[in-house]
């Protein structure tokens, strides 16, 4: 199993710098995991936040995690159908 941690450049992780890769890099970070999981023969499992990130996630991803959080995030329930 692989996990990736991304830090702040001054090593300091905070609630504003340690959300992975932003909004700029996510699809860069799909593809490395997609890669990694292709040359190990793993599964891509990645959580789904948001609506707007399920077609790209969805894109990479073999397994599409909901936390419990958004158990009753309705729309993003009723968009998984779909996929």
């Amino acid at each position: 199993m692989f996990f990736f941690f991304f830090q702040a450049e001054d090593g300091i992780r905070d609630l504003v710098r340690s959300r992975g890769l932003g909004d700029v890099y996510k699809r860069q970070g799909l593809e490395i995991l997609r890669a990694v999981a292709d040359e190990f023969g793993l599964l891509v499992i990645s959580e789904v936040l948001g609506v707007e990130h399920l077609p790209l996630v969805a894109e990479y991803a073999d397994v599409l995690q909901i936390g419990s959080r958004n158990m009753q995030h309705y729309p993003l329930l009723l968009s998984l159908i779909h996929i």
